[in-house]
């Protein structure tokens, strides 16, 4: 952090030096690509990219005039970013910041084709590792989008790459607005790795202090708790719940497939209070459709038209009590149910944890709805992925 400031600076002032020459002898061709090529090698320490959104156009201008004037301000830019990055107070917030620099100032197609080449190298030092990757994205392509190098499909990277550009305003803010470093480093771990496919890196983001959804640092439960588990499979999260705090006044447990429904009955048939309910939850009371209701692995989706028919509820108005916490990992229609229980977040502030990987845009859009609803809420994100899965998933957003 320090050392690459102190680079930087010492490359910066070899520019102003050289301008000051310039304008001296402003009809010298070799003096002026000089110039050009210090402004592109400082653009790459700072930013990992040889463009800048104004560096461009000033380079490649006639003009002499408008080449000074041009540089001298791309200059004082540069110097603003210099004074805040010195600023900025740990390891952390520094990486985020110049990684979302790189985001800036770096196109669409340039951060793909940085992508594609970390996937192809990826490829190139492990043959294994890769194919276990491709194969395991193409599974749930339908969450993050396919990729395969060989037949030059790369939806999951486009799709990622526009998300970044599309929506950096959103990440900032996010970032901004998480609680903890905790959160802070998992946030920068996640968007890097969209990048980088650094399996490495991803796994150093994991929890290995407390269950999923439960991290004891931030959440306390007690006798009065009425817990809600949306996407409560064959009761592992409920049961997590119990083990944790082993005390509650109501659970209610949400599924859609009978035989997790009646796999969790019958491992939680030992406990009182719990309330189970087979029906899908989201933003409004209507009817959806299972296709695959013999699977027996927690993806399951519903659709509009194909299947077997399920109910869909809203929790504002299957859940006439007042609720205390919300666990959500429904699949991708996390947001739904939280518009649908808008009247228990905004007037009774229950714990939520959800998850936010089922696609590229509830990592940003989830949390933005959380505060929208209750701006008391403290953000906090967590990533429990297994070290040997070869997706990125299973990170949690928590509001609290």
């Amino acid at each position: 952090m320090r050392n690459d400031i102190i680079q930087q600076s010492h490359i910066l002032d070899l520019i102003k030096k050289s301008l000051s020459l310039f304008r001296q002898d402003s009809a010298n061709p070799t003096l002026r690509q000089s110039l050009a090529d210090a402004a592109s090698i400082l653009n790459q320490a700072m930013y990992g990219c040889s463009s800048h959104p104004d560096l461009a156009a000033i380079l490649e201008t006639d003009d002499t005039s408008r080449f000074l004037s041009g540089l001298s301000h791309w200059i004082s830019l540069q110097e603003a970013e210099l004074a805040y990055r010195q600023k900025l107070p740990n390891k952390t917030d520094y990486a985020f910041h110049v990684f979302m620099q790189h985001v800036r100032c770096s196109s669409e197609e340039a951060l793909f084709e940085e992508s594609k080449s970390c996937l192809c190298a990826l490829r190139a030092y492990s043959g294994n590792i890769y194919t276990k990757l491709i194969e395991a994205y193409n599974k749930f392509s339908d969450f993050w989008g396919a990729i395969d190098l060989d037949n030059c499909v790369y939806d999951l990277i486009v799709n990622r790459v526009h998300q970044l550009k599309a929506h950096y305003d959103d990440f900032i803010w996010l970032y901004d607005a998480l609680a903890d470093y905790r959160s802070k480093q998992v946030l920068y771990g996640i968007l890097h790795y969209w990048i980088t496919f650094d399996i490495m890196e991803k796994n150093n983001l994991r929890e290995n202090n407390f269950s999923d959804y439960y991290d004891l640092d931030l959440i306390s439960c007690s006798e009065d708790e009425v817990f809600v588990d949306l996407g409560a499979f064959t009761g592992d999260s409920t049961q997590s719940f119990i083990d944790n705090f082993g005390r509650w006044r109501r659970i209610y447990c949400y599924e859609i497939t009978d035989s997790s429904m009646r796999q969790m009955r019958d491992n939680l048939k030992g406990y009182d209070n719990i309330v189970y309910r087979q029906a899908g939850v989201g933003r409004e009371r209507t009817t959806m459709y299972l296709p695959r209701p013999d699977r027996t692995d927690s993806a399951n989706r519903l659709n509009a038209s194909d299947g077997q028919a399920i109910p869909v509820v809203t929790l504002d108005e299957d859940i006439t009590e007042p609720i205390s916490f919300v666990k959500m990992d429904i699949e991708g229609s996390e947001l739904d149910a939280l518009v649908g229980a808008k009247r228990h977040i905004t007037e009774e502030h229950p714990k939520l944890a959800v998850c936010t990987y089922h696609n590229n845009h509830h990592i940003w859009e989830v949390p933005r709805l959380m505060k929208a609803y209750n701006p008391d809420y403290r953000l906090y994100m967590r990533y429990n992925g297994d070290l040997n899965a070869f997706l990125l998933s299973e990170f949690v957003t928590f509001a609290l």
